[in-house]
Protein backbone atom coordinates (compact mmCIF):
# COMPACT_ATOMS: atom_id res chain seq x y z
CA UNK A 1 0.00 0.00 0.00
CA UNK A 2 2.92 2.34 0.60
CA UNK A 3 4.11 1.56 -2.94
CA UNK A 4 0.78 2.83 -4.35
CA UNK A 5 1.28 6.15 -2.59
CA UNK A 6 4.85 6.51 -3.83
CA UNK A 7 3.80 5.79 -7.42
CA UNK A 8 0.96 8.31 -7.17
CA UNK A 9 3.31 10.99 -5.84
CA UNK A 10 5.73 10.46 -8.73
CA UNK A 11 2.89 10.67 -11.25
CA UNK A 12 1.49 13.79 -9.58
CA UNK A 13 4.91 15.46 -9.58
CA UNK A 14 5.29 14.68 -13.28
CA UNK A 15 1.82 16.11 -14.02
CA UNK A 16 2.71 19.32 -12.21
CA UNK A 17 5.56 19.86 -14.70
CA UNK A 18 3.13 19.97 -17.61
CA UNK A 19 3.11 23.17 -19.59
CA UNK A 20 0.09 25.14 -20.62
CA UNK A 21 -1.48 24.15 -23.92
CA UNK A 22 -0.16 25.49 -27.21
CA UNK A 23 -3.10 26.91 -29.17
CA UNK A 24 -2.89 27.30 -32.94
CA UNK A 25 -5.30 29.66 -34.71
CA UNK A 26 -6.43 29.91 -38.31
CA UNK A 27 -6.23 33.29 -40.11
CA UNK A 28 -9.96 33.78 -39.34
CA UNK A 29 -9.12 33.51 -35.59
CA UNK A 30 -10.84 30.13 -35.05
CA UNK A 31 -8.88 27.48 -33.14
CA UNK A 32 -7.27 24.94 -35.45
CA UNK A 33 -5.40 22.82 -32.90
CA UNK A 34 -4.49 22.58 -29.21
CA UNK A 35 -1.50 20.51 -28.16
CA UNK A 36 0.30 19.74 -24.94
CA UNK A 37 4.03 19.08 -24.76
CA UNK A 38 6.29 18.03 -21.91
CA UNK A 39 9.58 19.64 -20.85
CA UNK A 40 11.34 17.66 -23.65
CA UNK A 41 8.98 19.19 -26.24
CA UNK A 42 7.31 15.81 -26.80
CA UNK A 43 3.57 15.47 -27.28
CA UNK A 44 2.51 14.36 -23.80
CA UNK A 45 -0.49 14.58 -21.51
CA UNK A 46 -1.71 12.25 -18.76
CA UNK A 47 -5.17 13.68 -18.08
CA UNK A 48 -6.65 13.97 -21.56
CA UNK A 49 -5.74 14.17 -25.22
CA UNK A 50 -2.38 15.77 -26.03
CA UNK A 51 -3.68 16.95 -29.42
CA UNK A 52 -7.16 18.19 -30.28
CA UNK A 53 -7.84 19.41 -33.83
CA UNK A 54 -10.96 21.39 -34.75
CA UNK A 55 -13.05 21.97 -37.84
CA UNK A 56 -13.64 25.61 -38.76
CA UNK A 57 -17.14 25.34 -37.26
CA UNK A 58 -15.52 24.63 -33.85
CA UNK A 59 -16.46 20.93 -33.80
CA UNK A 60 -13.71 18.53 -32.71
CA UNK A 61 -12.12 16.82 -35.71
CA UNK A 62 -9.56 14.64 -33.93
CA UNK A 63 -8.39 13.75 -30.40
CA UNK A 64 -5.03 12.04 -29.94
CA UNK A 65 -3.57 10.77 -26.69
CA UNK A 66 0.22 10.77 -26.33
CA UNK A 67 2.76 9.90 -23.68
CA UNK A 68 6.36 10.90 -24.40
CA UNK A 69 5.62 11.49 -28.10
CA UNK A 70 4.02 8.05 -28.57
CA UNK A 71 0.35 7.42 -29.20
CA UNK A 72 -0.80 5.65 -26.03
CA UNK A 73 -3.94 5.18 -23.98
CA UNK A 74 -5.12 2.51 -21.55
CA UNK A 75 -8.75 3.55 -21.04
CA UNK A 76 -10.00 3.97 -24.60
CA UNK A 77 -8.90 4.62 -28.17
CA UNK A 78 -5.74 6.72 -28.50
CA UNK A 79 -6.68 8.38 -31.79
CA UNK A 80 -10.31 9.34 -32.46
CA UNK A 81 -11.53 11.07 -35.63
CA UNK A 82 -14.92 12.78 -35.92
CA UNK A 83 -17.21 13.84 -38.73
CA UNK A 84 -18.21 17.52 -38.85
CA UNK A 85 -21.50 16.62 -37.14
CA UNK A 86 -19.63 15.25 -34.10
CA UNK A 87 -20.19 11.55 -34.71
CA UNK A 88 -17.14 9.29 -34.46
CA UNK A 89 -15.59 8.55 -37.85
CA UNK A 90 -12.83 6.16 -36.74
CA UNK A 91 -11.01 4.97 -33.63
CA UNK A 92 -7.47 3.64 -33.41
CA UNK A 93 -5.78 1.89 -30.50
CA UNK A 94 -2.13 2.23 -29.51
CA UNK A 95 0.01 1.08 -26.61
CA UNK A 96 3.42 2.78 -26.23
CA UNK A 97 3.29 3.85 -29.87
CA UNK A 98 2.38 0.41 -31.19
CA UNK A 99 -0.84 0.29 -33.21
CA UNK A 100 -3.05 -2.61 -32.12
CA UNK A 101 -6.41 -4.06 -33.04
CA UNK A 102 -9.07 -3.29 -30.44
CA UNK A 103 -9.05 -6.90 -29.19
CA UNK A 104 -5.23 -6.97 -28.85
CA UNK A 105 -5.33 -3.60 -27.09
CA UNK A 106 -7.98 -4.91 -24.67
CA UNK A 107 -5.82 -7.95 -23.85
CA UNK A 108 -2.82 -5.70 -23.18
CA UNK A 109 -4.58 -3.05 -21.10
CA UNK A 110 -7.29 -4.78 -19.11
CA UNK A 111 -6.45 -5.82 -15.58
CA UNK A 112 -6.85 -9.51 -14.87
CA UNK A 113 -10.24 -10.35 -13.42
CA UNK A 114 -9.99 -11.91 -10.01
CA UNK A 115 -11.71 -15.21 -9.46
CA UNK A 116 -14.03 -14.89 -6.44
CA UNK A 117 -14.10 -18.67 -6.08
CA UNK A 118 -10.32 -18.93 -5.71
CA UNK A 119 -9.46 -19.86 -2.15
CA UNK A 120 -6.12 -18.31 -1.32
CA UNK A 121 -5.23 -18.81 2.32
CA UNK A 122 -2.66 -16.74 4.14
CA UNK A 123 -1.05 -17.49 7.49
CA UNK A 124 -0.60 -14.52 9.80
CA UNK A 125 0.53 -14.13 13.40
CA UNK A 126 -1.85 -12.45 15.84
CA UNK A 127 -0.59 -12.10 19.42
CA UNK A 128 1.90 -14.89 18.76
CA UNK A 129 -0.72 -17.30 17.41
CA UNK A 130 -0.77 -18.47 13.80
CA UNK A 131 -4.12 -17.80 12.15
CA UNK A 132 -5.16 -18.82 8.64
CA UNK A 133 -7.36 -16.32 6.78
CA UNK A 134 -8.53 -15.98 3.21
CA UNK A 135 -6.95 -13.33 1.03
CA UNK A 136 -10.26 -11.45 0.94
CA UNK A 137 -10.52 -11.47 4.73
CA UNK A 138 -6.93 -10.25 5.07
CA UNK A 139 -7.74 -7.32 2.77
CA UNK A 140 -10.77 -6.53 4.93
CA UNK A 141 -8.68 -6.70 8.11
CA UNK A 142 -5.98 -4.43 6.68
CA UNK A 143 -8.62 -2.02 5.43
CA UNK A 144 -10.23 -1.88 8.85
CA UNK A 145 -6.82 -1.18 10.41
CA UNK A 146 -6.24 1.64 7.94
CA UNK A 147 -3.20 0.05 6.27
Amino acid sequence: MILDLIIKQVVDEKDNKMSTPNIFYRPNKTIEKVEYRNENNQLHRTDGPAVVCYYENGQVQRESYYLDDKLHRTDGPSDVWYFKNGQVSSEHYHFNGQKLSKSDWELKTKAPVSNPEAKTEIKILINGKEVVVSEANLKNILSALGS
